[in-house]
Parts: C-alpha cells; structure tokens; sequence
C-alpha cells in the first residue's frame, strides 16, 4: 500500500498562486523550474508531503504532459496528476505495466532548489505517469522517487503561520465508481478500506485518506463548499490538512482576512480562494506533556 507523496495544483497565474496560498497561512518556498521538463512550481513542504503549485505550462517540453494538459486547463485552477510514494520506480513501472496500464517512461523531474545556509542544490527526483484516457484523464496519478530527500523537505519551509503539518485527506469526486475502482487500486496496491454506492476510501500505512465521492455524496462531505460540477467525469476536490494547533491557523486566516468556515473542529476554506482546491484544518492529537 502506498503513502501520498505530494499533490499538484495547476494554475494558470503561477505569480498570483503563491500569494494565494500565503494568504491560508502556507509558507510557500520561491518559483523554481523543472529542469528537463520545463514547467515551473512554488512548493509548500509538510513533513511528509507537499502541495506543488504548477504553473508555465506553455513551456511544458515534456510532450505527453503538455497534449494532457488541456481538459483541466479548460476546467480551471485545480488538482491534477497526484502523486504516490515509490522507492523503485523501474519495478513499479514494469509491474504496472504487467496489469496493463499506460505507464509512460521515467523522467527527470529535478529542480534547483535554495537550501538555508543560501546555497544552491538540485533535487534528485524522477517519477512516471500512468495515463488514463479521456474522459477519465484528469485522474491520473504518478509515482516519483526522491534520491535527494534532503533536498525537498528542510527547515525553515516546513513551519508555517497556521501550523500545518501533515496531509490527512485527498478527496476526488467521480460520476462512476465501478470505472475507477480497479485504477486507484492498482495505483495504491490494495482494494479500499471501505467501499459503499456512495465512495471508495483507501488508507495508507501513514494513516492518510484518499476518498473518492460520487459528486452527490461530495455535499455530504463538504455542503456549502461542495464545488459545482464542471463536466469532468472525474477530478480531485479538496485536501485537509492536520495543524498543530486549530486556535493558530484560525488566527492566521483571520489575520489574512481569509474567509472560512468552521464546524465540528474542522476549519474549511472555499475553492475559490485556495486555487481551485476546497482546503480544510483539523487539530492533530496533541502529544501528552
């Protein structure tokens, strides 16, 4: 089974994103560029995540990326091609393959990063996409494998206004369940820890959820803030985050003036104002003095 590795946000206005995401109390690292690829990204790190802000997608050189871009360009700002864990991207790929799936080949994702002491690195990262077609594109997920971890995760980016610290939820919505059920478990390596007409749930070793909702059972999930539909038959929505403390990261968002919501311990920011992705805040289990 595999842990979530880190979740992209394609954007159209990469300069405005960032501060977007600082204004929901993010730390968000300085745009740096996909070497081989072209693209561009800010990065918010967790501790064992992170959410890539992706933009210049028109010097996107990595053709099979650039012609698959379109359906959620069209859409708007929002989730796409979310990644999963791997440690040996060559087996996974040729085990995938085995099943049928339409892995691409493994590419370079590297990028120069600045480290604390003002130097300058460059991440070790590679991955490949397994590719669905339409109209099932925008669920595509990916695998990618870090040979530089110190490189993507480090202080002082890990500690954020509002406290956030881990990833406990990736939500998508899809019109048919039966349709993506055999994907995601491929993908993940075992069947959903639940499953019911309403959604597939699968749990990581980690602990994280990635639900997929029929887009009706998404206004149980999110209500006011369930996102309307767009036409695509399946998409990721929203992501919740796990905060050290809910009292900080409500008064970050007060202190940006970020509109919120909050219920049941829960803090909820709307997609509109978090780049097309609904943004939630739970407190984690506070440690035992």
């Amino acid at each position: 089974m595999r842990n979530l590795d880190h979740f992209v946000v394609t954007v159209e206005d990469l300069a405005a994103a960032r501060p977007a995401y600082q204004q929901l109390g993010f730390a968000v690292m300085p745009k740096a560029r996909h070497e081989a690829i072209g693209t561009a990204n800010h990065v918010i790190q967790l501790h064992d995540t992170y959410v890539e802000l992706l933009g210049d997608m028109d010097q996107c050189r990595f053709e099979p990326l650039r012609q698959r871009f379109a359906s959620r360009r069209a859409a708007g700002d929002g989730f796409y091609i979310n990644c999963l864990t791997s440690t040996d991207l060559k087996p996974d790929r040729d085990a995938l393959l085995a099943k049928g799936h339409a892995c691409g080949e493994i590419i370079s994702a590297r990028r120069q990063v600045t480290m604390p002491d003002g130097s300058l690195n460059e991440t070790a990262s590679d991955c490949f996409y397994v590719w669905r077609d339409e109209p099932r594109l925008t669920s595509t997920l990916f695998y990618a494998a870090h040979g530089k971890p110190h490189v993507i995760w480090f202080e002082p980016w890990q500690s954020h206004p509002n406290t956030a610290m881990t990833t406990l939820s990736l939500t998508y919505a899809s019109d048919d369940l039966q349709a993506d059920e055999r994907y995601f478990s491929d993908l993940f390596g075992a069947a959903p820890a639940e499953r019911g007409a309403a959604g597939l749930i699968y749990k990581t070793p980690r602990g994280e959820r990635f639900e997929v909702f029929t887009h009706e059972a998404l206004h149980t999930r999110y209500g006011q803030h369930t996102p309307a539909r767009n036409g695509l038959a399946v998409l990721g929505v929203g992501i919740r985050y796990g905060v050290a403390s809910l009292d900080v990261c409500r008064a970050a968002l007060l202190g940006t003036g970020t509109p919120f919501t909050e219920d049941s311990g829960v803090i909820t920011v709307a997609a509109g104002d978090a780049c097309g992705v609904v943004s939630e805040f739970e407190q984690l289990p506070r440690k035992p003095l």
